[in-house]
């Protein structure tokens, strides 16, 4: 269960300082985080006389529904955390859903006051309500002030969000008195909440050089300039680099962080692997002690090692791993014995292996040859008569992110197997049929 955010973190709907985390008023930058323009605050409450009142009302409901998850209010909060995986979000996150609901709501507020059809005894309902709206947001300006520990910026300071927050009372006032009208007042509300938006978030998103954070490493030249199309790496021990590094500098890896990971993917290597894990870490002492060859299935030809770490030693000592480079602080070996991204098969050394078990315990049998045998989990609907073993070749021209192309060719009915991972949606094409 995710904790709730602090009271004091309420600030964030009015604090524009989003340049340092905690920021000047202690509100957690980005976590906390909910400025939404001034504007928005003083016409959300105009929505009451949108004529769609199911959607204000619906949009007011998950207003208050999301602030209570966010915050911690009970009951709302003891039982969402309670729900099946709804509880185990991160409740801050519900402050995106109230920032949305609040924006459609000052939207639908403007709508009415552009309207101009507000009568007098409902313009005076109108101004008590954005009074009571700018009343409330005035406070929370002042505590805002009063918690502020430094000076900011000009445009992020608390006096900046007050100034707005006048500026948009007095634009609300003028027009429910009959002011601004024609394309007056859309214009001057598009500008007060375009300059609002922008001067709050500008600055927040720097810009720096790909370079500057990741800058160029001999490990990473060292297989950058090789075929990166034909091998992946894996990062084996200590880590030597943050998970998914590897793919700013354009090399493949086995492993790393991944949102989700299939099933299958996860029995393939879970006996090598670190388990409870956000993603596929292995374990050295697991793929030194393995025989099998689900290392080489996952064309994996290189190990980046700390060089002085035991577990570097230990694969300098193994007979199946060649060391390729070691610049004191890093070690790199070669797997020899990798398979390529793709492969032929003759289609007579195919054997059918029902249920998962059963195929990876065939897979990890020392004396499985991937070369000359494939486990399919039902038989091909081959109109080719298999005829002795033959030659085949597979040879990629085409390794995007979304498709492979590869040509084949071989003098037998053969299986082409590929390296790489089976995601719900690959399609095959053959010929382009």
């Amino acid at each position: 269960m995710w904790p709730s955010l602090d009271p004091h973190q309420i600030l964030g709907w009015f604090s524009r300082d989003v340049l340092r985390g905690p920021n000047s008023a202690g509100v957690n930058i980005p976590e906390a985080a909910a400025y939404v323009v001034m504007l928005s605050i003083l016409a959300a409450p105009l929505a009451a006389f949108h004529r769609s009142r199911v959607f204000a009302g619906f949009l007011a409901v998950v207003t208050l529904f999301a602030l209570a998850v966010a915050y911690g209010v009970e009951p709302v909060y003891g039982l969402v955390s309670r729900l099946p995986v709804i509880g185990a979000l991160k409740n801050s996150r519900l402050i995106l859903v109230a920032n949305f609901a609040i924006a459609a709501l000052g939207g639908m507020g403007i709508s009415v006051l552009e309207d101009g059809t507000l009568k007098r005894t409902r313009r005076v309902a109108a101004l008590a309500l954005v009074g009571a709206a700018f009343a409330f947001a005035f406070i929370l300006v002042y505590r805002l002030r009063l918690a502020t520990s430094f000076r900011v910026e000009f445009m992020h300071r608390p006096s900046f969000t007050r100034t707005l927050l006048i500026a948009s009372l007095l634009l609300v006032i003028w027009k429910l008195y009959g002011g601004l009208r024609g394309r007056l007042f859309p214009i001057a509300v598009c500008g007060l909440a375009i300059f609002d938006a922008v001067t709050f978030g500008f600055g927040y998103t720097g810009f720096t050089d790909r370079r500057d954070i990741f800058p160029d490493s001999p490990v990473f030249d060292l297989l950058a300039c090789q075929d990166t199309s034909q091998f992946r790496i894996i990062e084996a021990g200590s880590l030597e680099y943050s998970s998914n590094v590897q793919v700013m500098y354009g090399v493949p890896s086995a492993d790393g962080y991944e949102v989700r990971i299939p099933v299958l993917q996860q029995a393939f290597t879970r006996d090598l692997t670190y388990r409870d894990s956000d993603g596929i870490y292995f374990i050295p002492d697991r793929l030194l002690e393995t025989r099998d060859r689900r290392i080489d299935l996952l064309n994996v030809k290189y190990f980046v090692l700390t060089a002085h770490a035991p577990e570097a030693k230990l694969f300098a000592q193994s007979d199946r791993f060649v060391p390729v480079f070691n610049s004191g602080y890093t070690a790199v070996f070669e797997n020899k014995s990798a398979l390529p991204r793709a492969w032929m098969v003759p289609q007579s050394g195919a054997e059918i292996l029902t249920g998962v078990d059963a195929q990876l315990n065939r897979l990890k049998d020392p004396a499985f040859d991937p070369r000359k045998r494939v486990v399919l989990a039902e038989p091909l609907a081959s109109s080719v008569t298999p005829i002795g073993d033959g030659t085949g070749q597979a040879r990629m021209t085409e390794n995007g992110i979304t498709q492979l192309g590869i040509q084949t060719e071989a003098t037998m009915a053969a299986v082409l197997v590929v390296s790489q991972t089976y995601y719900p949606g690959w399609k095959a094409f053959i010929d382009g049929k």
